[in-house]
């Protein structure tokens, strides 16, 4: 049965998953989807390549008996953004650790990274809005 699009098939279709590029070419889209809701397009991106790296490394452990490929992938990529949260937030009590008190220096001539408070502890915006710088349009 030939793939008509990137969507999530309706009824259940036999994929192996040492197939790599049937695999991306058929879930790729859903799981973009799923991890730009959750850390925006940039992060995403990557946590979706690293997803299909993840499953063709470990494909010998997908047990076809349990269900379809896209469950096993949307685990994956679950699991690498729990990665990715647990190192962002590392980073942050890092930076927090080394600035102590002080918080984001007023003698500094650009604006404090959007997300952090006068007391330099981040406020807990999603990832992608820490990015932002200035107070453009698009943040």
């Amino acid at each position: 049965m030939a793939s008509t699009g990137m969507t999530t098939p309706t009824s259940p279709v036999a994929i192996d998953p040492a197939d790599l590029a049937g695999v991306f070419d058929r879930y790729a889209r859903d799981l973009l989807r799923y991890c730009t809701r959750r850390v925006g397009e940039q992060v995403a991106e990557d946590v979706v390549a690293e997803t299909f790296l993840v499953a063709y490394e470990q494909r010998d452990r997908y047990d076809a008996s349990r269900g379809e490929v896209l469950p096993w992938l949307y685990g994956i990529a679950t699991n690498l953004l729990r990665r990715h949260r647990r190192t962002e937030i590392r980073a942050l009590r890092a930076l927090a650790h080394v600035d102590g008190d002080r918080g984001w220096r007023r003698d500094q001539h650009s604006a404090p990274p959007s997300g952090w408070t006068p007391s330099g502890r981040w406020n807990g915006s999603p990832p992608y809005s820490r990015n932002c710088q200035g107070g453009s349009a698009m943040c």
